[in-house]
């Protein structure tokens, strides 16, 4: 598996606090299959301190290299949106205060929970429109977004994003449901483990990796977790 969405630079945000967190969390993964990861810190992390983000960045890609971790890392970020801030959010990336997916056109794009349907459409639009590729993060947890509505988004070009623990050991059964549901109707194209620490939300994968090939289609569940994935590592 490729992990596309994960708080593992340490101290950046709220995901690893220091260098060797950060490496567990590596080794956690690899034992679990995944061999590259898009290292996703939150925006505000590039909005505080962006030279610290490339410094921790770098300074992960070292140590692992260095203990011979046999893994690929990449830079992204999660960016959380409003609908007032897509002008300014438009233009960090255009000028490349905030990385998208490995250089790529794919942004990978976080709301609130409590985010409006409409607030989620036109944000989701204006990336679009400004020709970049958007990857909604853990589009499970949005209450407001309806089966309906995120295959709407889906035949539009907005591409989605699941985190793998949701699909077999999420807590509420509400967003274990709406993940499923999106499986159901093939609307994934990628996975994530969104893991922040060892302690808290660490790396997991084998439970929902595990469901996904006992109950649907072995083609649909290898390009969710490997091949769309690799077209991102590959720029």
């Amino acid at each position: 598996m490729i992990d596309i969405h994960i708080h593992v630079i340490p101290e950046v945000d709220d995901g690893a606090d220091h260098i060797e967190e950060a490496m567990e969390m590596i080794d956690i993964a690899a034992r679990q299959g995944v061999d590259a990861f898009i290292a996703t810190p939150h925006s505000s992390a590039f909005d505080f301190e962006p030279n610290n983000v490339r410094r921790q960045y770098n300074l992960l890609r070292g140590s692992a290299a260095r203990r011979k971790k046999p893994v690929q890392i990449c830079m992204g970020a999660e960016i959380l949106c409003f609908e007032s801030d897509m002008d300014e959010i438009l233009h960090l990336l255009r000028n490349g205060a905030y990385p998208t997916m490995n250089g790529t056109r794919y942004v990978l794009a976080e709301f609130f929970s409590n985010a409006s349907r409409n607030a989620i459409i036109y944000c989701l639009h204006r990336f679009l429109e400004a020709g970049y590729c958007p990857i909604m993060a853990h589009a499970e947890r949005y209450r407001n977004l309806d089966l309906q509505t995120a295959r709407a988004l889906h035949e539009e070009g907005v591409l989605i994003q699941i985190n793998v623990y949701s699909v077999e050991e999420e807590a509420y059964t509400l967003i274990k449901n709406r993940v499923r549901s999106f499986l159901d109707n093939r609307l994934v194209d990628f996975a994530g483990s969104d893991a922040h620490g060892v302690g808290h939300r660490p790396p997991s994968y084998l439970p929902g990796i595990e469901y996904m090939y006992s109950h649907y289609d072995h083609a649909y569940v290898d390009a969710i977790l490997e091949e769309n994935p690799r077209s991102l590592l590959m720029a």
